[in-house]
């Protein structure tokens, strides 16, 4: 058997697995936690009545909004007339006069901060997080902080509370017209956060997938640490699932009968990131039904919170935001 038959069958048998790993994950991972009697994405105004986004938006701030589900959403709104502030470290594919794009290194706490102090006189309607990382081996910022955490929660901290600190949402007169704030992440997952050393100051060896399992969990908690103090803001968590953004064919082979292939299975478990931005984002950022602190999975439906914090929502929400604040001004970064 040649060589080129051999690797033929390899990547066939392991897209085969990867298609029975990812069904697996999919299924959990949309029907994970469904909240009774809770929100459900086809029940609500928008989809039921739709009604021109501009009437409801007029700025959204993307942060992570250069590629991935940020992109995706960012291209769905300049297309329905919605300004667009994108946040990230290269310059979107995004031509409209609708865009601005902000470049930001959001591993640097000192990055998060200046935003915090150039967007305070900006009037977002939606300032949607996204931005994230998973690193599972230890590695530092040159600030000191664990990089997962860095990316995938300090930054959205230490932006958001700069923010809510300087008034946002202060002006707004309706309830129903108070700005939205949509953190993305993993919430309602069962994992409990290790709450001894948040920043692993002592590092670790090998993989290790705690520190993103906990940046899930702060993400989470700082969603309900916001709908019960900021009343002036509505704040949500989401739970993407796995999305196809139908560009990472080529990484398994570069035959096309054989990408077009891996592509029609990755597209066949995965929900297409184009949907997922259409249909499920753009009517959460605006349907009139949703309450500060809701959560959601792939399809747009309310799940319950994560186990461990629903023991005591507003008590362990604050504690995992005081660790982080901690953190920040152990390695002087809270200024």
């Amino acid at each position: 058997m040649s060589i080129k038959r051999v690797s033929l069958i390899s990547i066939v048998c392991l897209v085969v697995l990867l298609a029975i790993g990812v069904g697996f994950a999919r299924n959990y991972v949309t029907h994970v936690n469904p909240k009774e009697n809770g929100f459900t994405l086809q029940e609500c105004n928008f989809v039921k009545q739709p009604f021109p986004l501009q009437s409801k938006l007029s700025h959204v701030l993307l942060v992570g909004g250069t590629s991935g589900i940020g992109l995706a959403l960012a291209q769905q709104l300049v297309k329905n007339g919605v300004r667009v502030t994108a946040v990230g470290r290269s310059e979107p594919n995004l031509t409209s006069t609708l865009a601005r794009f902000v470049k930001a290194d959001l591993s640097s706490m000192k990055e998060a901060r200046r935003l915090g102090k150039l967007f305070r006189d900006d009037d977002f309607d939606v300032l949607f997080f996204t931005i994230g990382t998973t690193v599972m081996r230890y590695e530092t910022t040159s600030e000191g902080i664990e990089k997962d955490l860095a990316v995938s929660y300090l930054n959205r901290h230490v932006l958001l509370f700069s923010l809510l600190n300087n008034g946002l949402g202060s002006k707004t007169q309706s309830t129903k017209n108070r700005p939205r704030i949509f953190l993305v992440g993993a919430p309602g997952f069962f994992a409990a956060p290790e709450i001894e050393d948040i920043n692993w100051e002592k590092g670790y060896e090998g993989i290790n997938i705690n520190p993103h399992m906990n940046a899930h969990v702060f993400n989470e908690a700082i969603v309900h640490y916001i709908s019960f103090k900021y009343p002036n803001v509505s704040a949500f968590g989401l739970s993407p699932g796995l999305v196809a953004s139908g560009g990472a064919t080529g990484a398994f082979t570069s035959n096309p009968v054989l990408q077009q292939y891996i592509a029609y299975v990755m597209d066949s478990l995965f929900q297409p990131i184009d949907h997922y931005a259409a249909q499920v984002l753009l009517p959460l950022l605006v349907t009139p039904e949703l309450s500060s602190g809701q959560l959601f999975n792939s399809k747009g439906n309310e799940i319950k919170p994560n186990p461990w914090l629903a023991e005591n929502l507003e008590l362990r929400s604050a504690q995992l935001v005081d660790l982080n604040d901690q953190v920040l001004k152990r390695h002087k970064l809270d200024e």
